[in-house]
């Protein structure tokens, strides 16, 4: 049996009762409102509901990766669907950002100050759109947790020298730090990299 609630969503008589009634349906209205199609609500209904049914009382404090892929996983270990844990990922962890909910995966990060450099660089001297900066911002944040990836000691240390010695060069006129570092890649330390572009 359906019913239009108040905000004027098509929803399920039952899953008013589930847990998080009022906070679904409050995201479900704000997807409405933004033009989510009927289809789409009913999906996302769907997984809200599923989500909701397993989060604990104290969602509120806060809930990650590690709490959804479980419900993920069960979602997808019920149902068969390959696409499933997807689905329940990226309709979860948008209601619960919207909520204030989702907590994001801290990584440390020792490199902001030359980060914020790079970004101010990109944004006032190369004069780089908003939305430029900001993705170019998240990639070079990627590679730098990246770089703490690699297991061999010199690879590691070549590879972290490297965009802090182009971030040098590129804010600091004159500065050979780009030229050294590629210089360094040749010869016997070839086998830790290579310059293809800059």
């Amino acid at each position: 049996m359906h019913h239009l609630c108040s905000s004027g969503i098509v929803s399920d008589c039952r899953s008013q009762d589930a847990p998080f009634a009022e906070e679904r349906n409050r995201y479900l209205s704000h997807c409405a409102t933004h033009g989510a199609s009927p289809a789409v609500l009913k999906v996302k209904r769907n997984e809200l509901l599923w989500i909701a049914g397993r989060l604990g009382p104290d969602a509120e404090r806060g809930i990650g990766m590690t709490e959804l892929l479980p419900i993920a996983q069960e979602r997808q270990s019920l149902h068969g669907a390959a696409s499933a844990v997807r689905r329940v990922v990226d309709i979860g962890r948008p209601w619960l950002r919207f909520l204030g909910w989702w907590r994001e995966p801290t990584f440390p990060f020792s490199h902001g100050d030359q980060l914020d450099r790079y970004v101010a660089w990109m944004r006032e001297e190369r004069g780089l759109t908003l939305s430029t900066v900001e993705q170019w911002s998240r990639t070079t944040r990627r590679f730098l947790w990246w770089c703490g990836d690699d297991e061999e000691p010199d690879r590691l240390e070549a590879t972290r020298r490297m965009p802090w010695a182009y971030l040098r060069s590129a804010l600091n006129k004159g500065d050979t730090a780009w030229r050294d570092a590629c210089k360094a890649l040749e010869g016997p330390a070839s086998s830790l990299g290579r310059v293809d572009c800059k």
